[in-house]
This record gives C-alpha cells, sequence and structure tokens, in this order.
C-alpha cells in the first residue's frame, strides 16, 4: 500500500489495516517456514515495508505529517565538512 493512500485514513482504520497486514505477514511466514511456495515470493518484504508505513503514520501526530522542511545551508555543510571522518 502506498503511503499517499495510507496518509487519507483516520487512526481506526490504520489500527484496521495494521493487524490485517500483521495476520497477512504471519500466513507469509508461516508459508514460507514451510517450504510452501508462495504466489508472490516478494510479498513478506512487501508486506513488511506496508506495516513499517502504518505504524510510522500512528506513532507522529497528525499535526507534523505535512512535508518536511529542506535543511538550511549550515546544516549541509556540517554534515560534510569532517570528510566522512569520525569525531574524535
Amino acid at each position: 500500500m502506498d503511503y499517499n493512500d495510507l496518509k487519507n485514513l483516520n487512526a481506526q482504520e490504520l489500527a484496521k489495516k495494521k493487524t490485517d497486514i500483521e495476520f497477512e505477514l504471519m500466513k507469509a511466514r508461516a508459508q514460507a517456514a514451510r517450504g510452501t511456495v508462495a504466489k508472490n515470493p516478494h510479498q513478506i518484504g512487501g508486506l513488511r515495508k506496508a506495516l513499517a508505513r502504518i505504524q510510522m503514520l500512528l506513532a507522529v501526530p497528525a499535526a507534523s505529517q505535512s512535508t518536511p522542511a529542506k535543511a538550511s545551508a549550515s546544516t549541509r555543510k556540517n554534515r560534510t565538512t569532517n570528510g566522512g571522518k569520525a569525531k574524535a
């Protein structure tokens, strides 16, 4: 499920989606553990990503779900001034 689709859902709908995806993920993992060939071999990864998106949306308050501001020039400069070396 796409992020843009999920962000339009309310908290109750997200919670229901979360339980549905967790159940589907459990079934897919059990199927893989038995060695049964899945219909879609990439299903587990997709379900995990969808679950992570939902968990992120549930954890973040609705007011801060707008697009993030870009980092200022000084912040970008500070990230690269040490040449990738760890600080002592």
